[in-house]
């Protein structure tokens, strides 16, 4: 496939596929790889394929809509669960936050410093942005019903964990 797409299967005959896209392969180094492929596998090993939520939301199953707003959100969650996991297989923030890059453009070229640093800051500037929204209708809720937190989310909580002592001995305390 031309997208930038992995997926994982749930465990079929005491098996567990990780599906990545071809363009995935030509565009990602081995670091943004191992951080993508780890992130699949954290959604097996936290057993994220346990809620058959594509189901229950697929409109098959009557469901009210404040228990489809929470599916949704716990679908988010598990993306920032499974990100971790992406983080502690690669080691390193910035191929988990060169792979953030890459997903949400759509560019298959590296990224410099530079521009990582720049959407580093524009997740800071959103967070901001939210935080001084007068009201909740200033406030944007368009990812309340999508699968995936928006990147800016997914690389501030990326940054959080890699600074943490979860990550690295040295790291923020849980304090």
């Amino acid at each position: 496939s031309a997208d930038f797409n992995a997926a994982c299967t749930p465990t079929e005959q005491g098996r567990v596929f990780v599906l990545l896209s071809s363009s995935l392969l030509e565009s990602f180094d081995e670091d943004e790889l191992t951080f993508v492929i780890g992130h699949e596998l954290g959604h097996h090993i936290y057993g994220h394929h346990a809620i058959p939520v594509n189901v229950i939301l697929s409109g098959q199953v009557p469901i009210r809509p404040a228990k489809a707003l929470q599916y949704h959100a716990w679908q988010r969650y598990a993306e920032i669960s499974a990100d971790r996991a992406g983080l502690l297989c690669c080691e390193s923030f910035e191929a988990a936050a060169r792979s953030f890059f890459k997903l949400s453009s759509g560019l298959h070229l590296v990224p410099t410093k530079e521009r990582i640093q720049a959407f580093v800051e524009q997740a800071d500037e959103l967070f901001s942005e939210a935080a001084a929204a007068s009201s909740v209708e200033a406030v944007s809720h368009g990812d309340w019903l999508s699968s995936h937190p928006f990147s800016p989310i997914r690389l501030r909580s990326a940054r959080a964990f890699s600074e943490s002592v979860a990550f690295h001995d040295n790291g923020i305390s849980w304090e």
